[in-house]
């Protein structure tokens, strides 16, 4: 910045131009000259404009802890091109699912052990398993109930257990149609942890034998919102003349 210097005081008699105590213009002009770069020149100045921008995304290079990819989350990566109009464009161009399922077993069914290898095997696909275990002396439906509470994104459970025409035991619990009727609410609250496409796949023998367990397998999907599946035979070994084939489902089961 350019330093400015104000003439030193002058005596009276050496001032330029002095006439009748008047002092010339020509002499004042680099005091006008200064006065105007420091205060203007009396015309009014241009007020600054203060204008709102549109809204605008702005991204970072960082890794955000909600852009990691977790068990049972969908990731959608999209490529945008701006059109003429300068609108931003594009579609969807990969989609990446991971199914988070998990797997409830009574500890007093025989030969599970199998069928959740028969599930790991069939996880090559991107599916993670969770496996746990339902103490044979315990509420095995509050077990799940609590388990569940503490997930999100499950996209299918699996329940390992005994059964019968209409009834699957868990624990020292059995799930049926009187037991959905009076604790209905509990679960019902199975849905939160849920996918809206999930499955419930019950392996017991026998469950939806008759209209009783269909029914059964029908509360159940109503109340968890959930597709199901259950087997009309034997279910296990093969020697022992059983199968892991579920019969009859209730929607479409993934």
């Amino acid at each position: 910045m350019a330093r400015v210097r104000f003439p030193r005081s002058a005596p009276r008699s050496s001032l330029p131009n002095r006439q009748a105590g008047r002092i010339s213009r020509d002499w004042l002009r680099p005091f006008a000259r200064v006065w105007e770069t420091m205060f203007g020149n009396g015309k009014p100045r241009p007020v600054p404009l203060v204008e709102e921008y549109e809204p605008r995304l702005l991204y970072s290079a960082d890794v955000a802890p909600d852009a990691l990819v977790l068990a049972g989350s969908t990731q959608v990566v999209e490529q945008r091109t701006i059109a003429p109009d300068g609108e931003f464009t594009g579609t969807a161009a990969d989609t990446q699912v991971r199914r988070h399922e998990i797997v409830f077993v009574d500890a007093a069914t025989p030969d599970y052990q199998k069928l959740i290898d028969d599930i790991r095997r069939g996880a090559h696909d991107g599916r993670t398993l969770e496996v746990v275990m339902i103490d044979a002396e315990s509420d095995g439906i509050r077990q799940i109930s609590e388990t569940l509470a503490a997930r999100k994104d499950v996209t299918a459970i699996h329940i390992i257990s005994h059964g019968a025409d209409g009834a699957v035991h868990l624990g020292q619990t059995v799930l049926n149609a009187d037991y959905l009727t009076q604790n209905g609410d509990q679960v019902a609250l199975w849905s939160s942890a849920l996918t809206e496409d999930a499955d419930v796949l019950i392996y017991g023998c026998d469950v939806a034998q008759s209209d009783a367990g269909r029914m059964l397998l029908a509360q159940l999907s109503a109340l968890t919102g959930a597709d199901v599946a259950a087997s009309t035979n034997p279910t296990g070994s093969a020697a022992l003349g059983g199968d892991w084939n579920l019969e009859f489902t209730i929607g479409a089961i993934e």
